[in-house]
């Protein structure tokens, strides 16, 4: 017996089981490597958050693989985006805010600068978040905290059931 025999013996390699027949029919699978789906995430969604990337089944050291090699930028505990984009848009803190803070409303000067109701430069990004809710850590950029006093979609509701109009009442004679 030759090596190579004595090698295909030792591992079991059989050569044939790999080729498709009319009987066995294999279907190839296109997944896409780490890299790029935590690539194509962050494409996606502009800025990522690190559980986007733990729900897409992504692990978290690709992260920290991505931010060496420059192909993701940190912008803050937990915050990805794609070096290209980074400062590419006038409300980029505001989106950094949105994506740190994700149960917090951008409130105030921020939103009246936003959407150019007003002229005046806020020193910082303004969020108001419920009053039950943790103070988010800074995140690199001046933040100003707001706490609301009960839940906006409580609020609205309460505010909308005792409004409503009722068609006033004719008498006919």
């Amino acid at each position: 017996m030759t090596s190579a025999a004595n090698l295909q013996m030792l591992f079991n390699v059989d050569k044939s089981a790999d080729v498709p027949t009319k009987d066995n029919k294999m279907t190839q699978r296109h997944v896409l490597p780490y890299r790029e789906r935590a690539l194509n995430l962050v494409r996606a969604r502009g800025i990522a958050r690190a559980r986007d990337f733990k729900a897409a089944g992504i692990p978290l050291v690709y992260l920290k693989r991505l931010t060496d090699t420059g192909e993701l930028v940190r912008l803050g505990r937990g915050l990805y985006q794609d070096p290209d984009r980074v400062g590419e848009d006038v409300a980029h803190n505001l989106a950094e805010a949105a994506r740190a803070v994700p149960n917090g409303v951008v409130s105030l000067a921020s939103a009246l600068r936003y959407h150019g109701l007003t002229t005046q430069l806020p020193h910082a990004v303004w969020l108001t978040i419920p009053h039950k809710a943790r103070t988010p850590k800074a995140i690199g950029f001046p933040l100003e905290i707001v706490r609301a006093t009960r839940r906006c979609d409580d609020s609205w509701r309460r505010a909308c059931a005792g409004r409503r109009r009722r068609r006033p009442h004719i008498r006919r004679s």
